[in-house]
């Protein structure tokens, strides 16, 4: 009981955006009792703040948790399948990853899939990256979603000319479109 409020009381911190406080109540959390969710929710604070390797570790964590926890396991795929640091690019691992994510998602989910879009292109796979990213840019349009359809016709550019996309820099303050599955 006194876990899961920590976590909450860390949402709350979170969402807000006194994320290093919401990072004290997140780990007080786990040490009490590990939650699968809320590695994943320190796993998105440390993402955001462009700490790639550290996000990767609470995710898997997460997913170690609660092995069907789509969030997680789309986050994760993200991370390993565009990461900008080659050392934490995975492709195969990030297909596998991906692909867990699509099928533990209720419904289909553009994001999702775009991540699967990704995955494929960092394993070298761009005829499968193609049609993912199609079926993302597609039914993120019928979902009314625009944004995600256009940064999923940008991709499917990187994709067509056979190339994977890595995100720029060696830092992120933002989670990509693709990473943040709600």
């Amino acid at each position: 009981m006194y876990a899961e409020a920590e976590s909450n009381f860390g949402f709350a911190l979170a969402m807000l955006g006194k994320t290093d406080e919401a990072l004290v109540h997140y780990r007080r959390a786990v040490a009490m009792k590990p939650i699968g969710r809320t590695h994943y929710l320190i796993g998105s604070l440390l993402l955001a703040q462009g700490k790639r390797a550290e996000a990767i570790a609470e995710y898997k964590q997460s997913i170690e948790l609660e092995p069907e926890l789509p969030p997680a396991l789309n986050d994760l795929a993200w991370i390993l399948a565009t990461a900008p640091e080659a050392g934490l690019r995975d492709g195969s691992e990030a297909v596998k990853v991906a692909e867990r994510a699509c099928q533990a998602s209720l419904s289909p989910n553009p994001q999702f899939i775009g991540t699967l879009a990704a995955a494929y292109a960092e394993a070298g796979r761009f005829p499968e990256a193609i049609s993912a990213a199609e079926r993302a840019k597609d039914l993120a349009a019928k979902q009314g979603r625009d944004d995600l359809a256009q940064r999923n016709e940008e991709l499917l550019q990187f994709y067509r000319g056979g190339k994977p996309y890595h995100e720029p820099g060696k830092t992120n303050a933002e989670p990509p479109i693709n990473a943040n599955p709600r």
